[in-house]
């Protein structure tokens, strides 16, 4: 009996420490790259205040072929820095949340660099992390409130359009294979991320794999000057020369009918 109680004791403390070690920077299973904050992390999550930051980085080089016969290697990349409140723990506010993110992209892309004809336009690019700019932006200041029990869904602020319409899994870094499409086709009037524009849109989910959504987003050149840090700071609408208004049925079913698979299946118009 003395020996079980050891044995419980010493498993008791290995775990414990395992779980200690998880929680620090070094840890290979840890949940945070900088650690819990001495417990002060899970605390402010608990009250509603998450905090992100992230790094990506995509590279690509040719080798063979491009504009001329040389080859090189470049690398673009984005830092992204974010929080996401929960303003019912915050302030009492039912079914609301907020998001606010900075972005700042850098690098090159080998597109531009070799494989396109300088003479020639554009439509895809080696690395989809490259492009709007190597400033600053404020990608997304919004508060999103749910109504009959998160049925109903408002949103209004700063944010991407492809955030909830035309949206995408990102398979692959090549452009044309990644995120919503309609920004590389469209792009004088549909902003994917990082511009952020000043927007609202509502959804219905009138059923449990049924979800119809309108928006309206602002048409404003301002938002993707490439200037100075301070265009992608740009809250202003003097120079707004219209809306896009994107409505979109979207059908998202458990088990759907093409070999039981779950999957997304969307139609729309703007």
């Amino acid at each position: 009996m003395p020996n079980l109680m050891k044995l419980s004791v010493l498993t008791l403390a290995v775990l414990g420490s395992q779980f200690t070690l998880a929680n620090e920077p070094w840890s290979q299973d840890r949940q945070w790259l900088l650690g819990d904050w001495n417990g002060k992390r899970q605390q402010l999550e608990q009250q509603g205040y998450k905090f992100t930051a992230s790094i990506m980085s995509q590279s690509a080089t040719n080798l063979d072929g491009g504009y001329n016969d040389s080859n090189t290697f470049e690398n673009a990349a984005q830092l992204s820095l974010g929080a996401n409140l929960d303003l019912e723990k915050i302030a009492g506010w039912k079914d609301t949340t907020a998001s606010l993110v900075v972005t700042k992209r850098d690098g090159n892309a080998l597109t531009l660099e070799r494989i396109k004809d300088p003479r020639s336009s554009q439509l895809g690019n080696a690395q989809e992390i490259y492009g709007r700019g190597k400033i600053w932006r404020l990608s997304q200041a919004w508060v999103k409130k749910g109504f009959v029990d998160n049925t109903i869904q408002a949103k209004v602020g700063r944010m991407g359009m492809s955030e909830d319409f035309n949206s995408s899994q990102c398979e692959f870094q090549n452009l044309l294979l990644c995120g919503g499409q309609l920004g590389k086709s469209i792009g004088s009037i549909w902003y994917n991320s990082p511009v952020g524009v000043w927007a609202a849109n509502v959804k219905y989910q009138f059923a449990p794999e049924w979800t119809l959504g309108v928006g309206v987003y602002e048409v404003n050149p301002d938002n993707i000057k490439t200037e100075s840090n301070s265009d992608g700071f740009n809250l202003d609408m003097n120079n707004v020369k219209g809306a896009t208004i994107p409505v979109e049925l979207a059908w998202k079913p458990k088990l759907a009918a093409f070999n039981g698979l779950p999957g997304e299946y969307k139609v729309g118009a703007l």
